[in-house]
């Protein structure tokens, strides 16, 4: 029992961290989303501070979509390098439109 109850606080912990991390920059990730990244090995730390830095650059792209890309291959800091730099230069460029130009390697930040 208590070997299962050491094994849940370092799950919570790993999370925890993450979780606030997020939900302190109002780039806000369930719990739940966090265990669906680990059981399809997405890095969740990745995954948010990724997200967390659109999120500044007042860009919203869901949890969903990042790791969307991230498991078909995709260069997520990539991406979204590539979007906060379209932005600054005040272009429009959607996610998907970043996702297909990072997999046909023209994203270039």
């Amino acid at each position: 029992m208590g070997l299962l109850l050491l094994i849940v606080f370092f799950y919570v912990m790993k999370f925890g961290l993450i979780w606030l991390r997020g939900s302190v920059t109002n780039a806000p990730i369930t719990l739940l989303q966090l265990v669906a990244l680990q059981l399809r090995k997405v890095p969740a730390r990745k995954i948010v501070d990724t997200r967390i830095n659109l999120v500044k650059a007042g860009i919203d792209v869901s949890v969903e979509d990042l790791s969307t890309h991230y498991l078909a291959g995709g260069n997520i800091i990539n991406v979204a390098a590539g979007m906060i730099k379209a932005k600054e230069k005040n272009l429009k460029l959607s996610f998907d439109q970043a996702c297909a130009l990072d997999f046909q390697g023209e994203l270039m930040y």
